[in-house]
């Protein structure tokens, strides 16, 4: 009998009898539930990677829906470095966000600059809050579900460094201060990141 290819997918249960099968399987019956705003979800073009790549990214879904269905009752804020914001990427995480898992999602290293419309980074049930170098690399952005952005106060966006802090009082909560920031290493305004960020940390204090 020859061995047959299970679809990852939690819930599927499908077998496919190669990795091709299980490609136009995946793409049309999962993965289009990703294609969000204009943005797309491409499989690797060389399908002998596809399973390897399928997997990580359902390992990475399961996880985080394991992890928030077991703390429902918690704010949960999630910080992920993407290294280039590209419209695959964004589309890997757009679940967290239609599904509404995380109260705030940091992003690190957009990689954005002016020639990316804001639009195509919107979510309809989040507040975004966005950075950019202004050259290649860097970047923040910051997502805020719109039922605690009601609550936000003392937005900031740094002109001189990669750094957006705020402060916001979710319902039975204390007030939560939120500083996300950026630095490159080897970065040249070094001597006046730190001194800044200690001096932002002590008015939020």
């Amino acid at each position: 009998m020859s061995l047959r290819i299970p679809c990852e997918f939690p819930g599927c249960g499908r077998t496919y009898k190669n990795v091709k099968t299980l490609k136009t399987h995946t793409e049309t019956a999962h993965l289009n539930n990703f294609m969000k705003n204009g943005n797309t979800f491409t499989l690797n073009q060389n399908v002998k990677n596809v399973p390897k790549n399928l997997a990580s990214h359902l390992d990475f879904e399961r996880e985080v829906k394991l992890f928030t269905s077991a703390h429902k009752s918690n704010f949960v804020i999630c910080s992920l470095n993407t290294c280039s914001l590209t419209d695959q990427k964004f589309a890997m995480i757009l679940f967290m966000l239609d599904e509404q898992l995380i109260d705030i999602f940091v992003l690190n290293e957009t990689w954005l600059n002016k020639s990316h419309d804001e639009s195509l980074f919107q979510h309809s049930s989040y507040q975004t809050f966005r950075r950019d170098r202004g050259s290649r690399g860097g970047g923040v952005m910051v997502f805020v579900k719109n039922s605690i952005a009601n609550t936000l106060n003392s937005l900031m966006i740094e002109k001189e460094h990669e750094i957006i802090s705020f402060t916001l009082k979710p319902t039975n909560s204390n007030v939560i201060s939120i500083i996300a920031c950026y630095r490159p290493p080897y970065t040249k305004n070094e001597v006046s990141f730190f001194p800044n960020l200690k001096n932002l940390l002590q008015k939020m204090i």
